[in-house]
């Protein structure tokens, strides 16, 4: 296969990798005219320095030391004793404190966190200033300083909990209020750094690497990570996760901010290596093994190193990274195809005592009736026949009176592969204690071949070939200009390549192969073996639909800080500024779709057909709907005769946006024991408009597509720029006593990025754009097409017929037959308010408590509707129903679907949380977090929708949609826990062992995360099909009605070797509980959204660890054996909410069985 060309990938403009790398080089080397150490995502160090009595010591001089690079910052007490090191790099301290007539006091070395504004009180005692007493305890262990809520993973943390991946962004799981979104899971797809926090979507997640912008700007899937720069665990010094009113130096988003660091160098040369192995024979089978009875295969191998140390003692540092993954993954796949009879044209019933009845069909354009079953090849178009034969075989060999034949018929272990590589390099200089620079250059590069289930020149529907290359480079400075004042400045540049090309690009077509060329695309990249040809009743043919595709988007983000202390207060003033660009190919099908399920094929009356008499269907086996639905589709797919058909030209478009943002923050010391955190934020970003104003936009005034031109804003987007985009923080921390505090927040945050694929995107407006679908009028010898100029809707164009070759052409262009796309002009830009009352408990034992109220409220969150939604035709709306047909039942006639992006979501979160902390001392972390919170909205956010949820809503009813939000999980509780065991060099006991009862007894470490959730909620719905009267849009997710508990008793549940079924109930009559579809002309039943609950989940990963010393101290070899889901616990997936289907209310998937992972580190 090949991977996506060259010129699809290239953005005009950008750099290619050598040019990347010269630009980070160049700006390392002019680091020394920079004109401005701190970083964005440092810390704040403050305290008071007083006498035995409690008494301020003006004047006290104060030194702040970092170990590992012996930088001292120093600054004086004011009249207050009071002092602050307001910019401070996150790594491990000291402070000392000197007066006159007092003894010189030195603190035991602490940490400073991300973000922290860390507490450390000095107590001097009079004496001579040359003795120097170290004193403990005097860092803070309570956030006594801040009403931020958020936790910190600190280094130990992420090198040693078991990560089933290597992600670090996994462990902002530990935390309370956040749960893992389902679009991170161990497929080749799976998205990295995916979660929900406080009820909310990942797309409003912020991600920040070294204070800098790091969030992926693609918004289809195709990045497969949220984070432009997903760096490797041992590169990542700690993480800061902030879950609710930040300071007013973060925003652009709604959710959590991630604040990453890489590591920095220090005066000591440190490094290690690593080599992370899973094997398929390490792996057990889930509830569900393989018909085959072979296992599924898996093999990861993840290896790298670090290197840090110094350039220039006390002042230049360097440090460095790698790391690489490779992956196979055979995993067990099934499929329905056609039998070989079935393939072969013949069409029988078979009932389960052995017996055999033909199946009666038509060609409606012919008039021809098969009585007796049998659709000869010669009657058969040439495409349908190279495409069966194409096909693989049925592998499950069942019988074809049984109802294994006629679904999932097929398995195989197809293999996918990932070859992912990334790295760092960063430097530190400080030249003074007044100025100091560093520098990171990242890059990550990915290789992915997500399979079809079945290959072939028939096969395809997958990602198939993804290839993302990310860079980034960040540089920063700060100048204290003066003790209490100083100012940051940083610019990052990053750039993000993700998409993917079709399974059998540049293969022969099999359509142009068997005289399908009419209208049929030509340009290399996006011709392939077949298109998608989707038969309702199996799988789909061909390849997926939805490729090529990329979205390729540039950041240039410079911000700077001023920060000021002054009194009581320490002010900081900023402005960032984000430059996005973005190339985007995400305009499919652009190969062409078609699609059989109108069963044309249908014989009116099976018992008196207009032929010769055939045997009646009254002793059809249970299975009957099955064959007969298979049957008369897959006669019209060998007939050619589609139902609909889409197809789309092939576009690329240049798209831009421009963010400002302004923020005042103000942390205030009104006493001792009470500080006040207020900041003000200010953000004005342009809607999304494109470089040579390729847009459009619905006019609903004129019920007309505008164009965009040159000019204001709103003339090259179409929507106007929000202006009243202030967003106020506010909160307070009150010590009640030295052990307790109390602390409150408020504060409002905007989502200005919305991942929505191309549903939210203007581009994908006609006439650059034209995203055809025709649904075919009846079929019939008067109905064909004869031509490219005829309306398309009026006539019905079979498959070997291709397609016109005006139905994309701009000058063609018709809005009934595209689906369009609409922002309000005015649309507001959503927001969320959050909130929090908490009180922080320190026990002994250096356990911290922390109790918490948490809530958010969301208001106009972008939501899709259809703003086109037909009326229903019953009889009771007779006079709205002018015709049969969807499109003659729309408010507007002359548009197909217009789907709306705007701004009507509410959404709304409460919970309790509750955390136990110990910080790593004595040999032991602890971390216990509990969330009891439930979360309301009216829809999920597009492409994270799951179990039958959806993003859009019923635009005649919205409020109707409000319910259980997709990320509703009630009860969620997560303990993760590092444990030296007492034994061995340093360790309680054996600390004077011999060296072989060392090596062999001691070094040992235990790790464990457990975990304990609700299970996630499900929709249930119902397929409505276009044909029917009550279909009112086909972007809508129907939901069905419910009688009584739609949940059956455990006594109905049976497990067989493919699935749990009988977990719903079916309603049977009135008044009998379960489901059922909506009768009597609504097509919206009285379901509640996602009112089904799917099985709670449990989980302990655990990780054993032995060090062996090396040459020389703080040397170790560690050999670690990992194991998740160690007591193999059968966790279920949810039940199929869809009444339509057969599989309805069985469980057919779980998630992963127990896994094995063996590693070996090499620490220096």
């Amino acid at each position: 296969m090949r991977t996506i060309p060259k010129r699809m990938l290239k953005v005009e403009g950008h750099f290619g990798a050598s040019a990347w790398l010269s630009l980070a080089l160049t700006l390392l080397l002019l680091f020394p005219a920079l004109s401005a150490y701190g970083q964005f995502e440092s810390a704040s160090v403050l305290g008071y320095a007083k006498d035995s009595s409690g008494a301020a010591i003006p004047g006290a001089t104060i030194t702040l030391t970092n170990i590992a690079t012996s930088i001292s910052q120093t600054t004086k007490a004011d009249g207050e004793g009071r002092y602050e090191f307001p910019s401070v790099p996150i790594g491990e301290y000291k402070v000392v404190a000197e007066a006159s007539g007092f003894e010189k006091v030195q603190t035991q070395n602490f940490t400073v966190t991300t973000n922290a504004r860390q507490r450390v009180d000095v107590a001097m005692k009079t004496g001579s200033v040359s003795e120097t007493v170290t004193v403990t305890a005097a860092a803070a262990v309570l956030e006594t300083e801040t009403s931020s809520r958020g936790q910190v993973v600190g280094m130990r943390e992420i090198q040693n909990l078991p990560l089933n991946g290597r992600s670090y962004a996994d462990l902002a799981l530990l935390a309370p209020g956040v749960r893992k979104s389902f679009l991170q899971n161990q497929s080749t797809t799976s998205r990295e750094a995916s979660f929900n926090v406080n009820g909310q979507r990942s797309a409003f997640n912020n991600f920040l690497l070294d204070g800098l912008d790091n969030n992926s700007y693609g918004t289809s899937n195709q990045g497969f990570a949220n984070e432009n720069i997903p760096p490797s665990p041992d590169a990542v010094s700690e993480f800061r996760l902030e879950t609710n009113n930040y300071s007013a130096e973060y925003g652009r988003a709604s959710g959590a901010v991630i604040n990453a660091s890489i590591r920095r160098g220090g005066n000591q040369f440190h490094g290690g290596a690593w080599d992370y192995n899973r094997n398929t024979v390490f792996n057990a089978i889930g509830p569900f093994p393989p018909t085959s009875g072979q296992k599924p295969a898996f093999i990861r191998n993840q290896f790298g190193g670090t290197f840090g140390g110094p350039i220039w003692r006390d002042h230049t540092f360097f440090f460095a990274d790698y790391e690489g993954t490779r992956q196979i993954a055979l995993s067990f796949g099934t499929a329905t195809l056609p039998t070989a009879e079935q393939r072969a044209g013949t069409f029988l019933l078979h009932a389960a005592n052995g017996t055999t009845t033909p199946i009666p069909l038509q060609n409606p354009i012919t008039g021809k009736i098969y009585a007796n079953g049998i659709i000869p090849a010669s009657d058969q178009t040439p495409f349908a026949r190279a495409v069966m034969a194409a096909l693989p075989g049925t592998t499950n060999g069942a019988a074809l009176n049984t109802s294994a034949a006629y679904a999932n018929n097929f398995s195989a272990f197809p293999r996918g592969t990932i070859n992912d590589d990334k790295g760092d390099i960063r430097i530190d200089h400080t030249f003074s204690q007044k100025l100091s620079v560093f520098g990171v250059y990242s890059q990550h590069q990915t290789t992915i071949f997500d399979p079809p289930t079945f290959g072939g020149p028939a096969g395809g529907n997958a990602n198939s070939n993804v290839h993302i290359y990310n860079r980034q480079i960040a540089f920063g400075t700060t100048y204290v200009i003066t003790p209490s004042s100083l100012l940051d400045f940083r610019m990052g540049i990053g750039h993000n390549e993700g998409g993917k090309s079709p399974y059998g690009v540049g293969q022969p077509s099999l359509l142009t192969q068997n005289g399908i060329t009419n209208g049929i695309p030509t340009d290399p990249l996006i011709v392939r073996s077949l298109n998608a040809q989707s038969v309702s009743g199996f799988a789909q043919f061909g390849a997926q639909p939805a490729s090529p595709q990329f979205q390729n988007p540039s950041v240039i983000n410079p911000k700077a800080n001023y920060t000021l202390v002054h009194g009581i207060h320490s002010m900081k003033v900023g402005y960032e500024y984000q430059a996005i660009n973005t190339q985007i190919n995400d305009y499919n099908p652009s190969y062409g779709q078609d699609n059989y399920g109108g069963a044309y094929s249908t014989v009116p009356n099976c018992t008196t057909p207009p032929a010769a008499p055939v045997t009646p269907c009254a002793t059809n086996p249970t299975d009957a709907f099955s064959q007969l639905s298979q049957a008369r589709n897959l006669a019209d797919f060998l007939f050619g005769n589609r139902n609909s058909y889409s197809l789309t030209n092939f576009f690329i478009a240049s798209v831009r946006q421009r963010m400002n943002f302004m923020y005042f923050q103000d942390d205030i010391k009104v006493r001792s024991n009470l500080t006040v955190n207020a900041g003000l934020r200010y953000e004005l970003a342009t809607p999304q408009y494109e470089a040579n104003n390729k847009l459009a936009n619905f006019d609903p005034s004129t019920k007309t597509l505008i164009q965009a031109k040159d000019g204001s804003i709103y003339d090259r987007a179409l929507v106007n720029m929000a202006l009243n985009n202030f967003a106020p923080r506010f909160g307070f921390a009150y010590s009640v006593t030295p052990n307790t505090v109390i602390r409150s927040g408020y504060g409002i945050s905007y989502t200005q990025y919305n991942r929505a694929g191309g549903e939210n995107n203007l581009t994908y407006n006609g006439p650059n754009v034209v995203n055809a679908t025709i649904n075919n009028a009846s079929p019939s010898p008067a109905s064909l097409c004869l031509n490219d100029t005829q309306d398309q809707t009026k006539c019905f164009r079979q498959t070997q017929q291709g397609y016109s070759v005006t139905l994309t052409a701009p000058s063609a262009f018709n809005p009934a037959l595209v689906t369009s796309r609409y922002i309000p002009k005015d649309t507001r830009t959503g927001y969320v308010q959050s909130y929090h009352l908490s009180v922080q408990q320190q026990l002994r034992g250096g356990l911290v408590m922390d109790f918490a109220y948490v809530g958010n409220t969301g208001r106009h969150l972008q939501i899709l509707a259809d703003y086109n939604q037909a009326n229903p035709c019953t009889a009771a709306l007779a006079s709205q129903c002018p015709g049969s047909t969807l499109a003659a039942r729309r408010p507007i006639p002359t548009f197909g679907d217009i789907e709306i992006a705007y701004g009507g979501g509410p959404s709304n979160y409460n919970s309790l949380q509750f955390k136990v902390e110990k910080r790593y001392g004595n040999g032991l972390y602890l971390l216990n977090s509990f969330t009891y919170g439930r979360a309301f909205d009216l829809s999920s956010g597009h492409l994270e929708t799951s179990n039958g949820d959806n993003s859009r809503v019923n635009f005649a009813n919205p409020a109707g949609d409000y319910g259980r939000s997709g990320y509703d999980q009630p009860l969620n509780n997560t303990t993760s826990i590092i444990y030296d065991l007492p034994y061995g060099k340093g360790r309680r006991f054996g600390s004077s062992a011999p060296y072989l009862m060392n090596a062999l007894l001691g070094g040992w470490q235990l790790t464990v995360i457990n975990n304990m959730n609700s299970g996630l909620p499900v929709n249930l719905n119902y397929t409505n099909s276009t044909s029917n009267g009550t279909n009112v849009t086909d972007l809508y997710t129907y939901r069905p009605n419910v009688t009584g508990n739609p949940v059956a008793p455990a006594a109905n549940r049976v497990k067989t070797a493919t699935a749990l079924t009988g977990w719903l109930l079916k309603s049977t009559g009135a008044g009998v509980p379960g489901v059922s579809v909506p009768t009597g002309g609504s097509p919206f039943g009285n379901a509640q959204r996602n009112m089904v609950v799917s099985p709670a989940f449990y989980q302990t990963d655990l990780g054993l660890h032995k060090a062996f010393p090396l040459w020389r101290e703080g040397s170790t070899f560690d050999f670690r054996c990992e194991a998740f889901n160690i007591l193999n616990k059968v966790n279920y997936q949810a039940p199929d909410g869809n009444i339509s289907n057969s599989t309805f209310g069985a469980i057919s998937s779980a998630y992963p069985a127990r896994q094995l992972q063996l590693a070996a580190k090499v620490f220096f």
